[in-house]
């Protein structure tokens, strides 16, 4: 199989087999620095068959950060529920 990513983004690898199972996957998939729609595809060698991947990346000049609001230490026993919420926000 291989990879080929449309505009400025980059596949690694750009070739790879398939697995026992006939899976292949590419390592990474880096997106544009420029935000908007992104695209990769994906092409079955030997074959016509081809798959488009679609992402957006958006400016990296957002600020974000998020805080804990409530329950940063609690605790439940395994597979029951947690009774204090963990709670976070942007700020």
């Amino acid at each position: 199989m291989t990879f080929v990513a449309g505009g400025n983004g980059d596949v690694a690898p750009l070739s790879v087999l398939s697995d026992e199972n006939g899976f292949a996957s590419a390592g990474s998939w880096t997106l544009s620095s420029t935000a908007g729609i992104n695209t990769a595809f994906a092409f079955i060698s030997g074959t016509s068959v081809s798959l488009a991947f679609t992402a957006t990346g958006v400016s990296d000049n957002i600020a974000v950060s998020l805080a804990v609001a409530s329950g940063l230490n609690s605790s439940a026993t395994v597979g029951t529920s947690v009774t204090d919420r963990i709670d976070g926000h942007g700020l």
